[in-house]
């Protein structure tokens, strides 16, 4: 089979375009993943260059995306799950059965 369309175009624009060894996105893509928060928290993104696309009359932005650092990666689940565990020991640091 063979799939053509805008998303198709752009995918293969963001890699030829892209740099060996690593991811590079659209503008929009990126977008989408920091519209969720947890998800953006893993990743870090650096402007790459503007990606002319002819065929659609189109220039967007590639952004290369990189594992954010651990420290940065700590998430609200990973501090909530801390808290309840210390709500379950006595003062003595043992751990007490949940009800």
């Amino acid at each position: 089979y063979d799939i053509f369309g805008e998303g198709v175009l752009i995918a293969n624009k963001m890699e030829s375009n892209g740099i060996q060894g690593m991811v590079c996105i659209s503008d929009e893509t990126k977008y989408l993943i920091e519209k969720e928060p947890t998800l953006a928290k893993q990743y870090e993104f650096t402007k790459h260059q503007l990606v002319k696309l002819n065929m659609i009359q189109k220039e967007i932005w590639s952004y290369s995306v990189t594992p954010a650092e651990p420290s940065m990666v700590t998430s609200e689940e990973e501090e909530e799950e801390e808290s309840e565990m210390s709500e379950y020991s006595d003062e003595d640091g043992k751990e007490e059965e949940s009800p």
